[in-house]
C-alpha cells in the first residue's frame, strides 16, 4: 500500500499590486505528486474533490498531465524528458547561458 504525505500552504500572488491568496494542497504517494489549489479542479470528479495537477513518472519518463479546462476530459500532458540535465546543451561563450540566468534568478 503506498504511503502518502500532505502538505498545505497558501500561495499568495505573485503580483504586488494584487492580494489574493489561494490555498493550495500538495500530496505525494509512490505514484505521484498532486496539487489540488482550492476551488479548482479536473472533469472527472465531483466539486471540491478534484485535481487538475498531477506529476508522475511513467515508463520512466517525468510527465506533468494538467487539466487546463474543467469541461474538457482530456488532459494536456508534457513530457519532461527533454529537460533532464544530461540533454542541457552548453551556450557559447559570451551568451547568456543556464548559469547566468541562474545568477540573475537570485540577485533579482
Amino acid at each position: 500500500m503506498p504511503q502518502s504525505q500532505s502538505l498545505t500552504a497558501d500561495l499568495t500572488d505573485a503580483d504586488p499590486e494584487h492580494s489574493e491568496t489561494l490555498q493550495v494542497r500538495v500530496t505525494c504517494n509512490n505514484s505521484a505528486i498532486s496539487i489540488l489549489p482550492a476551488g479548482y479542479g479536473d472533469f472527472g470528479s465531483a466539486p471540491g474533490h478534484g485535481c487538475p495537477v498531477f506529476l508522475e513518472l511513467y515508463q520512466g519518463r517525468l510527465r506533468l498531465i494538467v487539466f487546463p479546462d474543467i469541461n474538457d476530459q482530456e488532459p494536456s500532458i508534457i513530457d519532461l524528458e527533454a529537460a533532464r540535465d544530461e540533454h542541457h546543451v552548453p551556450c557559447e561563450e559570451g551568451t547568456p547561458g543556464r548559469q547566468s540566468q541562474q545568477q540573475s534568478q537570485t540577485t533579482s
